[in-house]
């Protein structure tokens, strides 16, 4: 059973590009808000959907990858 999760790898990607994005956000605003931690929060809110995003994607992919595979 040689199966490869592309799903996985999906979400992978998707908590890098998370990451990276909270990354610019905290750089790019370090010094503007006094209330930080709050500001972080509602970051980190509104870039969860790329996360999701990144799972769909590769799940999408696999299931495309994997049809082309299939002997009917």
């Amino acid at each position: 059973m040689n199966k490869k999760e592309y799903w996985l790898y999906g979400l992978i990607v998707g908590i890098i590009i998370f990451g990276l994005g909270f990354l610019f956000y905290y750089i790019k605003g370090i010094n503007r808000e006094p209330w930080g931690d709050l500001s972080n929060l509602v970051i980190a809110v509104k870039l969860s959907p790329v996360i999701i995003l990144g799972l769909l994607i590769g799940w999408l992919y696999g299931k495309i990858k994997n049809r082309n595979k299939m002997v009917l």
